[in-house]
């Protein structure tokens, strides 16, 4: 369920497994079973990238700061691994 304490807050739908409804969210679906049982610290290093540049771009769509700060952080990756493809 998404929540809002005020109606002048914005609200930022995120999801570690794909909702379709959520802002920022994984590329690809996300299998359920890494709920419980993760993959190898590779792909979540991949995830991470993914959310991360996917924040970053919502930033940049909605926010007029978060222009700037995105065209400087694309020149510096988040993490070690490509965010290119999952596993």
């Amino acid at each position: 369920m998404w929540r809002q304490f005020d109606r002048a807050d914005t609200l930022v739908r995120v999801s570690g497994i794909g909702n379709p409804l959520a802002a920022i969210r994984p590329p690809l679906p996300v299998p359920l079973h890494w709920v419980v049982l993760p993959p190898p610290p590779e792909t979540l290093w991949k995830l991470f990238a993914c959310g991360y540049h996917d924040a970053a771009q919502w930033l940049a769509e909605h926010t007029e700061e978060g222009e700037a700060e995105l065209l400087a952080e694309e020149e510096a990756p988040p993490s070690p691994g490509s965010h290119s493809g999952l596993p």
